[in-house]
């Protein structure tokens, strides 16, 4: 039995992209201890808070710059040795709404849309074998297996998936997969139930190929050239078991309870927000515990954050163009009196109501307001919606009263109790005796919200970091951008390998298992591993196998296993050190070409 001990997922109908709603067999995932055991995930897989500890010597940094439109600027860490991000805030000081803020730095992480997603994943490349693998890689790398949060279309979105969760199971990444996939112009993709694992495949070259962003794999043919589909994997399991574990193999070459399916994503979702004077979004690469999960009930280890923040300036009347409603609602700049909102007719309730947008999905909130209620006559009740057809009484302020009120949201919202919430409505109804006896002098509506820590744009020591933000404003528009960030000194990365010392780079050699050995300008003490990728090309974009060849040690030499290179192919070769926190960059891209003896004439082959 292939399927004993994995997960049900909670996806069983799926509304398609076309509209209709298809009933899928009960899809399952590999068990979650099977991803640590791999490597996939942690072993500590504890959900971690803010920076519980800093290292020796940390710095906490702040650059901040306001904007009257959109420009580049940049953060010169040239001097420094580590860094880590903290928090991204946009805040709105001027007089008019910031329409659509977003951030890129280093030509990274502009994921606004699929559109853009794609824009930067697959750059200037045409060749339909490099794209596909772009996309696998990306998707790979920007995400990790965990229990998804919803069932249906709510994480088959790759702009959710990747901005909002950066987690999922197998099904989420390859419905994902499918969906840049044919974004990307290829003549078709779709997803495989395994039972027990979903993958996703892809069509070019006139052939189906098989590429699992979940568990980091592909499975190249014999040749050791062309990449497998499910198919050809189902009818020779060895293609998958010099990668994977026997239990991975069964699932597909047990082929009865095989099937496919297609178009069970989205691409509807944008980042596009709407900041009006007075408003700020926050968001920050650790957590305060608020997550959004209507399905497992399972904390992910690794996600963010933040906070949409709206606290208008109620003695101008610049506030009113942010609310939805504004009725029999007087301010002081209308009448020089106090409180700064209040009943325009006595003997008539006056309304406010304000909508929150955004996003990235709300995980709790709160609403402060400093109420004035006069007389016993007086007061002010405070609602909640999610579609303004069904208001849920939060509170009701009776006079006399001439306090601070705060008011949790997280209930309502219901971040583990109901579906995900991407905008609220709060109304506040003023009742008096008299115009002025009844009113608010402060107001601050706080929605928190949950975000991918892996999609934000992150600085990068020892180089000028050149950043990209991007708004649209009328005149009077003003947006501070603050950036948060740690500073490790003590922590630098190592150094990036120098040069190849054999073969040397565009030489040839006798064996498919050659020895690679290469020159370090780290000093031997302070490195406790080196990873090597050899691909097929400079970029490294298509790697011989997916398997990540790592060596454990200082040592500057590695030989190749055997059954993976070919006599009369050029292939390419990259190293990255590490050292007890960090990774190197990649070294600079070496070649060799393999040229095997050529046996003398008259002599048999034993």
């Amino acid at each position: 039995m292939k399927n004993l001990g994995w997960f049900v997922l909670c996806l069983v109908s799926v509304v398609f992209s076309a509209g209709y709603t298809y009933d899928l067999p009960p899809l399952q995932s590999l068990p979650i201890d099977y991803y640590i055991e791999n490597g996939l995930l942690p072993d500590d897989v504890t959900p971690k808070r803010y920076y519980e500890e800093k290292a020796p010597g940390t710095i906490s940094k702040e650059f901040r710059t306001t904007l009257s439109a959109a420009a580049s600027y940049q953060i010169d860490l040239r001097k420094v040795g580590g860094v880590n991000g903290k928090g991204i805030i946009f805040k709105n000081t001027g007089t008019a709404d910031i329409i659509n803020p977003w951030l890129v730095i280093n030509k990274n992480r502009d994921w606004f849309s699929t559109s853009s997603m794609l824009a930067e994943i697959l750059g200037d490349e045409t060749d339909p074998k490099k794209r596909a693998f772009l996309i696998w890689s990306f998707i790979k790398q920007n995400r990790y297996h965990w229990y998804p949060a919803e069932a249906g279309n709510e994480i088959h979105d790759p702009v959710k998936y990747l901005n909002v969760y950066g987690y999922g199971f197998c099904d989420d990444s390859a419905v994902v997969s499918e969906a840049l996939f044919k974004n990307a112009g290829f003549a078709d993709a779709r997803c495989w139930g395994l039972s027990g694992h979903v993958v996703p495949e892809v069509y070019y070259n006139s052939a189906w190929h098989m590429l699992d962003a979940d568990l980091e794999v592909f499975y190249p043919k014999r040749d050791n050239i062309h990449v497998a589909s499910v198919e050809e994997c189902a009818a020779d399991g060895w293609l998958v078991r010099r990668i994977s574990s026997s239990s991975i193999v069964a699932l597909y070459t047990s082929t009865s309870d095989n099937f496919t399916y297609k178009n069970a994503w989205t691409t509807a979702h944008t980042m596009a927000i709407t900041l009006r004077p007075g408003e700020q979004l926050e968001r920050y690469w650790h957590n305060w515990g608020k997550y959004h999960d209507f399905c497992y009930y399972k904390e992910p280890p690794r996600y963010g954050n933040g906070r949409l923040l709206y606290a208008p300036d109620l003695s101008s009347n610049i506030f009113k163009s942010g609310f939805q409603t504004v009725a029999n609602i007087e301010t002081f700049a209308d009448s020089n009196t106090s409180p700064l909102l209040h009943l325009k007719d006595a003997g008539k309730s006056g309304d406010l109501v304000c909508k929150m947008s955004s996003p990235y999905l709300f995980v709790g909130g709160t609403v402060q307001l400093d109420a004035f209620c006069s007389g016993t006559m007086d007061k002010i009740s405070v609602e909640f919606s999610k579609d303004t057809y069904s208001w849920k009484l939060l509170k009701t302020v009776d006079g006399p009263a001439s306090s601070t009120t705060e008011i949790n949201l997280d209930s309502s919202i219901g971040a583990l109790s109901s579906p995900a919430t991407y905008t609220f409505f709060i109304r506040l109804t003023l009742q008096g005796s008299e115009k002025n006896s009844v009113g608010i002098n402060r107001l601050t509506i706080l929605g928190d919200i949950q975000c991918a820590p892996a999609a934000l744009p992150a600085l990068r020591p020892a180089m000028i970091n050149k950043c990209e933000m991007r708004f649209v404003s009328a005149a009077g528009g003003a947006l501070e951008v603050i950036y948060q960030y740690d500073e490790f000194p003590n922590l630098a990365p190592p150094k990036p390998p120098i040069s190849p010392t054999f073969p040397s780079t565009d030489d040839t050699v006798a064996s498919t298992a050659p020895i690679l050995e290469w020159e370090d300008p780290n000093t031997t003490a302070t490195i406790v591993s080196r990873q090597i990728m050899v691909s097929w090309g400079p970029l490294g974009i298509l790697p011989v196998t997916p398997l990540a060849w790592e060596k454990i040690g200082a040592e500057n030499i590695w030989q190749v296993p055997d059954g993976w290179l070919l006599d009369g192919y050029t292939y390419y070769w990259r190293v990255r050190s590490k050292n007890k926190t960090n990774w190197s960059r990649w070294s600079d891209p070496w070649s060799f070409t393999i040229q095997l003896p050529v046996p003398l004439a008259g002599f048999a082959a034993y």
